[in-house]
């Protein structure tokens, strides 16, 4: 599906459903709600979009009609506008049902932020003719360094943690972050 417009940004954001709701039915014992699972459906696709982008001018050259190359570069950024918009509306709605633990509702709103940031450096660092992400070429090249490796890998090294805590250690969490009502 990775060379198929729509399909290689569908493939990652079923990945963007699946691993954090295993997570959640690890974590809490019940399966998220249609709610969540958008939210991080959404969320996925919109940051994914940065390098189905900047992989346009090799998938161009290698004749592959991924979502770049079949809406163009500017219709994808255009996306991501739309795919934080949505993103946002999604995540006012979680924040203000109590069902969600205050945790869980607080980190969407955190998720959003951070991706509607993300989405603005992408709009302003990604110019024409040639849009592709700035890794060493830039003059901000931190910015992408943070949103592709650091940035999710120290979220991913915090969960990770607290998932082993949690499991091996359960007394020597004084509470639960995610279950904060």
């Amino acid at each position: 599906m990775k060379a198929k417009p729509v399909g290689d940004i569908l493939c990652i954001s079923l990945l963007g459903i699946l691993a954090p709701s295993s997570g959640y039915i690890l974590g809490i014992g019940v399966r998220p709600t249609l709610l969540m699972m958008l939210f991080w459906f959404l969320v996925t696709a919109t940051g994914y979009m940065a390098t189905v982008v900047s992989d346009y001018e090799f998938d161009a050259k290698a004749k592959l009609r991924t979502s770049a190359v079949f809406f163009g570069q500017g219709g994808l950024l255009k996306a991501m506008v739309v795919g934080s918009l949505f993103s946002a509306v999604v995540s006012y709605f979680i924040f203000r049902n109590d069902f969600y633990p205050t945790g869980t509702r607080y980190f969407a709103v955190f998720a959003v932020a951070v991706l509607i940031v993300f989405t603005v450096v992408v709009w302003r660092s990604l110019k024409p003719p040639r849009m592709h992400v700035p890794v060493v070429s830039s003059r901000k090249p931190w910015a992408f360094a943070a949103q592709g490796i650091i940035l999710p890998g120290i979220i991913s090294l915090l969960f990770l943690s607290y998932a082993f805590l949690k499991i091996f250690n359960p007394e020597a969490l004084p509470f639960d972050p995610f279950l904060v009502l």
